[in-house]
């Protein structure tokens, strides 16, 4: 990874209940300024639907596929210096990769 200012790859991790069932936060831990909004000002949302449990939460299935397309698109972004991922949202039938990045247009 090419950020200069990369974050550590350090988490949190937390739970809430919402009117569509538990929902799950990992969010990443920066330290003083190092997601730096002037370097990566937009932030982006990739919403990833599964069908999951009763609960609303991923199969263990659905868990496997929906962490390796994740690793895969967060690998690229960040060895790449395009955007890096600062929180994953899961539960009630989707996960939501909250990415920030230095353009919509350098997505594509």
């Amino acid at each position: 990874m090419n950020f200069g200012i990369m974050p550590k790859n350090d988490w949190f991790i937390g739970e809430q209940d919402s009117d569509r069932g538990r929902i799950i936060t990992r969010g990443r831990i920066f330290r003083g300024n190092q997601r730096n909004t002037t370097l990566y000002p937009m932030r982006v949302e990739v919403q990833w639907l599964y069908k999951g449990a009763a609960d609303g939460m991923p199969t263990e299935e659905e868990t496997a596929v929906t962490d390796k397309v994740m690793n895969l698109l967060t690998d690229r972004l960040e060895d790449q210096s395009i955007a890096w991922l600062t929180a994953v949202h899961t539960g009630g039938r989707q996960a939501v990769f909250v990415y920030y990045t230095r353009s919509v247009d350098d997505l594509s």
